[in-house]
């Protein structure tokens, strides 16, 4: 089954890397069958149509537990005191005396699903793993590396070589080892800064400035990622209000191209939907709202009095139309 063997092979046979994660944890080994030879694995198989027929057939069951217990009982009372028809021994008997003191304790502990992928090194040096970043050595730039990361932990190899463990971040979040990068700063990596620099001035002072303050430090290039969203909300928001939020930015020193998006598209929300002067008043079209023409609203109804009340009509009305009142 493809749960437990990706490819079938005789002699090197594939298994799902989470089944294979939990007989590692379990401690047993998998023993796949060999392919297309029914009499390898027949006996196991033959167990499935004998519950199937002599316990659930015709039996109803209130729930899951219901149906564990009642099942527990029918294995020690029926089930495991019959005589096999290959063995010609009682299963529990044999259990109980041979096999159950060969069996491994069951650990308490949880089995933790992990999560499996294959990941490119970004020239920032890090790897983007379920939306959070980690950290790898300059020599994997480029190449990409197998991870495996669970609810604490995640870890990279390349070649089947551990290389590097991080302790798992949110999304959006990063873990860094700074050792991961060159103790020089090599040509390579002040190349990439320089230009990013070079391109933020070019849009405006002002982002220039927020560029270089954001790539100083012993360890600029561990900004890259943010330095090319910079530059691409330039062109997304345009390079004049860019200009005008990395302003304000670098006002309250907040070095964090996020905090500069977050500026713009909240002054774009506080922008009217519409250019038109105040107090201009748009006007309404009646057949935009009507079927019938204004004049079907006009009518006479006589009050308790025996006196005419009449409605007045849209053409008669004095002032701006914006609803219409009328009775029922």
């Amino acid at each position: 089954m493809k749960a437990a063997v990706v490819k079938a092979d005789r002699y090197e046979p594939v298994f799902n890397l989470t089944f294979q994660d939990y007989s590692q944890h379990r401690g047993f080994i998998i023993d796949s069958a060999v392919v297309r030879h029914p009499e390898g694995k027949g006996t196991v198989e033959n167990q499935v149509r004998y519950v199937r027929e002599n316990f659930f057939k015709g039996e109803e069951f209130k729930n899951r537990d219901h149906a564990q217990q009642e099942a527990e009982k029918w294995c020690r009372s029926f089930a495991g005191l019959r005589i096999h028809g290959t063995t010609r021994k009682r299963p529990f008997l044999v259990f109980e005396q041979e096999e159950q003191k060969a069996l491994l304790p069951l650990s308490d502990e949880r089995f933790d699903i992990p999560a499996f992928a294959q990941c490119t090194v970004h020239r920032d040096h890090h790897i983007m793993f379920k939306k959070g970043g980690y950290s790898l050595p300059t020599m994997y730039i480029g190449k990409e590396v197998d991870v495996r990361g669970d609810s604490v932990l995640v870890r990279i190899y390349y070649q089947n070589q551990l290389i590097r463990t991080h302790p798992k971040v949110a999304p959006g979040k990063r873990s860094t080892n700074f050792d991961d990068y060159p103790k020089d700063k090599s040509a390579y990596a002040m190349r990439d800064v320089e230009y990013y620099k070079r391109k933020a001035a070019e849009n405006g002072v002002k982002q220039g400035e927020f560029m270089a303050e954001m790539l100083s430090g012993d360890v600029p290039w561990a900004f890259i990622r943010q330095a090319q969203k910079l530059l691409r909300i330039n062109d997304k928001y345009g390079a004049a209000r860019v200009e005008v939020a990395c302003q304000r930015a670098l006002a309250f020193g907040l070095i964090n191209v996020s905090r500069v998006e977050g500026i713009i598209t909240l002054a774009l929300n506080k922008q009217p939907t519409s250019a038109k002067p105040a107090g201009t008043v748009t006007p309404i079209s009646l057949a935009a709202h009507f079927s019938r023409s204004a004049d079907y609203f006009s009518h006479h109804k006589e009050n308790n009095h025996g006196n005419d009340i009449r409605t007045e009509t849209a053409s008669e009305s004095t002032t701006p139309l914006i609803a219409l009142d009328y009775p029922a």
